[in-house]
């Protein structure tokens, strides 16, 4: 039975691609590293992604683990430290990049009458209800490439995927999204 595996056991399993393995693991230390990451960053939309970022990397790493070196609690850590770290640099390069722009139309415009807010909130509500119904592949890599500001190639090494793949669902769930904004009323341009 996984549910009783040791940590050891259970990363071996990982990085067979045994997904039951991943999901033991997950129920294991989620809190543990949670409660990590909220104390590192004070949003907990950020920490919760802290959170998703360890895993995929301990599902693309978890053949390097060697539990003579460290208990998995330490290795699981230092994965989260080193992630934080890399979201706050990230989230730093995002506020002080000469070319934001992309930025700066998503941020408020003093001038916007009531009625065009009301239309950006809807904008955004429905952007982010077509997001949560792409399969989680799509969802996961559009909204890290497109949101988070991570490159093709960065995700295609995070989730050990060649990048002709990641390429190829990033398309087709752009092409979906398009869809479902489209069928919902919103005119969408190139």
């Amino acid at each position: 039975m996984v549910e009783t595996c040791s940590d050891g056991e259970l990363l071996k399993r990982i990085a067979n691609r045994d997904r039951t393995a991943m999901e033991v693991l997950y129920d294991r230390y989620e809190r543990l590293l949670y409660s990590f990451a909220r104390k590192a960053v004070p949003d907990d939309f950020v920490a919760e992604e802290i959170v998703q970022d360890v895993f995929i990397k301990v599902w693309g790493a978890a053949h390097t683990y060697d539990e003579r070196q460290a208990k998995l609690t330490t290795w699981l850590l230092t994965i989260a430290r080193r992630t934080a770290i890399d979201h706050a640099r990230k989230r730093q390069k995002l506020i002080h990049s000469s070319t934001n722009d992309e930025v700066l139309q998503i941020l408020p415009d003093d001038t916007k009458q009531p009625y065009e807010w009301t239309e950006v909130l809807a904008l955004r509500q429905t952007i982010q209800d077509a997001l949560n119904e792409l399969p989680g592949d799509q969802k996961l890599l559009i909204e890290r490439i497109y949101l988070q500001g991570l490159s093709q190639r960065e995700m295609a090494e995070l989730l050990q995927l060649p990048i002709g793949t990641v390429k190829s669902r990033i398309r087709l769930g752009l092409a979906k999204l398009k869809d479902k904004l489209t069928a919902t009323g919103w005119e969408v341009t190139p």
